[in-house]
């Protein structure tokens, strides 16, 4: 249940994949496409980074798909407000969460 993030322009990331935010949003309620789904956790590296640091004076733990807080009603993995997916792909560019899947 792993979390795969290729934003590596997040503060979150570690640049190598791994997520270390303590709880993901991914958002986009009415989208029935990658497109719309985004991570609203994403935070771009700079300025901010120290702030991050200053107010998370705490151990890292890898995020996993129980971190998720998910919008995407319309995903196959949705499930109360969970990602039931068993692995989550964050998108590098746009930050799109790639496991969205639209239900039939």
């Amino acid at each position: 249940m792993s979390v795969n993030c290729s934003a590596t322009k997040c503060v979150h990331n570690d640049k190598d994949g791994n997520c270390y935010a303590k709880l993901i949003h991914v958002r986009g309620e009415l989208p029935a496409s990658v497109d719309g789904i985004m991570c609203h956790s994403y935070a771009p590296e700079g300025p901010l980074e120290v702030e991050f640091a200053l107010e998370f004076d705490a151990p890292c733990h890898q995020a996993t798909t129980s971190n998720i807080q998910c919008g995407a009603r319309k995903c196959k993995h949705f499930e109360n407000s969970k990602c039931k997916a068993g692995d989550v792909q964050i998108s590098k560019l746009a930050a799109t969460c790639e496991t969205f899947q639209g239900r039939t």
